[in-house]
């Protein structure tokens, strides 16, 4: 399953999983595409810390 997210400046956020069954966050600048590649827990703790964030923008 692959999700798009649009990005408020710049390409789309790209998220899928790997072979192995991770979880890649992909997004294409100046023509290179740069991945991070993370697990499920790290996925739950990195998505906290961005609500987190995002809340105090508020």
């Amino acid at each position: 399953m692959t999700t798009t997210i649009p990005a408020t400046v710049g390409g789309p956020y790209v998220v899928d999983r790997t072979h192995s069954g991770l979880i890649r966050l992909s997004r294409t600048v100046r023509g290179r595409t740069h991945h991070l590649i993370i697990g499920p827990t790290d996925a739950i703790a990195i998505a906290d810390a961005l609500v987190d964030a995002a809340e105090q923008l508020d």
